[in-house]
């Protein structure tokens, strides 16, 4: 077991409950507040994308710059696990190979008897 800095915990700590995306001040000031839980101890980022849809790739890859730079981990709920589950795992692989994370899908599973043959 051990310990993550939570995405949207962080980002709620800066923007509240605001859902549209933060602005390059915030942006900064959630980067800064990773790194410091990281410092502190943190092992990586987790994010809850099908729970915070307005949440960008953007915003998930300026996060895990930070954790790169302290060779951390990231871990994510997909976007989704059923319909749109090719593209969700596709965003989630590109955001790994861009920032060079390592990287862990949490509870890989495909719903929805259509999207069974897409399991990867």
């Amino acid at each position: 077991m051990v310990p993550l800095v939570g995405y949207l915990a962080v980002r709620r700590e800066v923007v509240g409950w605001n859902t549209s995306p933060p602005d390059a001040a915030e942006s900064r000031r959630i980067a800064e507040l990773i790194g410091t839980y990281l410092d502190q101890g943190a092992w990586g980022l987790s994010t809850a994308l099908e729970f915070s849809p307005y949440v960008s790739a953007a915003e998930i890859v300026q996060a895990l710059r930070q954790v790169a730079g302290r060779d951390g981990l990231y871990f994510s709920h997909l976007r989704t696990q059923a319909d749109g589950i090719t593209g969700a795992l596709e965003e989630f692989l590109s955001t790994a190979r861009e920032t060079g994370v390592r990287s862990v899908v949490s509870h890989l599973k495909v719903r929805g008897a259509r999207n069974w043959g897409l399991a990867p």
